[in-house]
Parts: C-alpha cells; structure tokens; sequence
C-alpha cells in the first residue's frame, strides 16, 4: 500500500475525509484507491513519499560450506 505525506492547506493544517484525520507533515499508509482519490483531487497537498511493499534487498553474502546444497559432496563412481 503507498504511503502520502500531507502538506497541509493554506487556509488550514489538518484534513478530515475517507481516509482518516491527517495534520501537516503527517505520513500515513492508505490503500491504492484512496491514494488515487487524494493526489488526484489534492494533488497540491499531499505527496507519493513510498510504498509499504519493497521488494527485498539481494544479499551478496556468500553462504557458509555447511549451507550450500550438495556443492561440496563428492559424487560416488568407480576408478
């Protein structure tokens, strides 16, 4: 889900609508159609700062010998 950050009105610091109650400077985790609904009739007071779903970090980490699956087993045959 995106997360909005609310600017604030000119005329006032806070917003009350669907999505809940926000103050200036507030961010806030809102489903993808409320985020639609805000920044495209708001689109002046309140920002895209992120989304809740990243994908995860690749590690570049190497595994441990002991962890590795079948790399360092020795296959049986005849000489």
């Amino acid at each position: 889900m995106p997360t909005l950050k609310f600017k604030g009105f000119v005329h006032t610091a806070t917003y009350n609508g669907p999505s809940g109650s926000w103050e200036a400077g507030q961010e806030k985790e809102v489903s993808k159609a409320d985020a639609d609904y805000l920044l495209s009739d708001f689109p002046g007071y309140f920002e895209a700062v992120g989304s809740a779903v990243a994908a995860p970090k690749k590690s570049r980490a190497v595994k441990s010998p002991t962890k590795r699956g079948g790399a360092s087993k020795a296959k049986g045959g005849d000489k």
